[in-house]
């Protein structure tokens, strides 16, 4: 499959507008979810929440006299978890991947270890999850004014991405925006303001990939930037500018120029603005939910819906 390719995506007949709407749907695809060193009430409480809602099955892997004592002093009912003993989180991390690749699992959920831990694992040759080429955090929230969703990529892997890793991630954004049943989502490339300046390199690149779109190169969407946050999401902040096109004002996606300025946007729009947000990563053979270990309960069962929708979709994929 070409790095680039972005047509093949799966539609709904309107657009998903909310959590609630993406559990909804998530409810009807069997899944599995193997959480990997459950051993924090949030983790925990999460995915009794996807069992009791009906998202999925769940198995751990860690300490179980750790798990069972931690349900237990927050008033969870233990007795649905299948849990695999595991001495260590690397230990747990290993059989996690193994269970993944093997299909005993279609969705994989971090709990309370280093993300850097995990991806380690995942990135090594003999245990590669990551089939595109590059794995990147997609993020998803609700934009109450707007009765919507927007997808935020990448505020948590990519450090500084390179204008080829920009396009992919992309791809990958996009792919969730269509398995949202966003028909040719329309991106934003973000930036501090809306004109090319040779003195800040995000906008010569957001430049590029928008006529990379243009030209064919990326498929499946419709790319404008640089453009800057307010004329991105609101149509009269546009319109003041001076902004037309399909994106200005309305966009779908919003990729951010960097991990610093990613992760400050997805942070105040979930901890500032409380927007309920999701996120999952996405460019493997799996949807891996790797949330922060303060994301609540409510934050991670939201992106185990969304990793949910997503299987479906990244089974069909694997076979291009």
């Amino acid at each position: 499959m070409s790095v680039l390719r972005v047509d093949k995506l799966a539609q709904w007949a309107e657009p998903i507008r909310s959590f609630r709407e993406i559990v909804s749907r998530a409810r009807q695809i069997p899944a599995r979810l193997g959480v990997i060193w459950p051993h924090d009430t949030e983790t925990i409480k999460a995915a009794a929440d996807c069992i009791e809602l009906g998202l999925c099955d769940a198995v751990f892997y860690g300490q179980e006299h750790i798990i069972r004592e931690t349900a237990g002093q927050a008033g969870i009912q233990s007795d649905a978890f299948k849990i695999y003993e595991c001495p260590g989180c690397n230990e747990a991390v290993k059989r996690g991947i193994a269970a993944a690749r093997s299909g005993k699992i279609n969705i994989l959920m971090k709990g309370l270890i280093e993300t850097a831990v995990l991806f380690k694992e995942i990135l090594t040759s003999g245990a590669a999850l990551s089939r595109q080429g590059l794995l990147s955090q997609v993020g998803v929230f609700e934009f109450p004014s707007q009765n919507r969703l927007v997808v935020l990529s990448d505020a948590g892997i990519n450090i500084c991405p390179t204008l080829k890793e920009k396009a992919l991630i992309v791809n990958n954004a996009v792919t969730v925006a269509g398995a949202l049943g966003m028909d040719c989502p329309k991106v934003a490339m973000l930036a501090a303001l809306e004109k090319v300046n040779e003195k800040m390199p995000c906008t010569v690149e957001a430049a590029i990939i928008a006529k990379m779109a243009e030209r064919g190169q990326i498929k499946g969407c419709v790319i404008d930037g640089p453009l800057a946050l307010d004329n991105a999401l609101l149509p009269n902040a546009a319109a003041t500018k001076g902004l037309s096109g399909p994106v200005a004002g309305m966009a779908d996606v919003l990729v951010v120029p960097d991990i610093e300025a990613g992760n400050v946007l997805y942070k105040a729009i979930s901890d500032l603005a409380c927007f309920p947000t999701g996120s999952v990563v996405v460019g493997g053979s799996i949807p891996m939910v790797v949330p922060s270990r303060a994301d609540s309960s409510e934050t991670k069962r939201n992106s185990v819906a969304l990793g949910i929708l997503l299987t479906g979709e990244i089974r069909e994929w694997a076979h291009d």
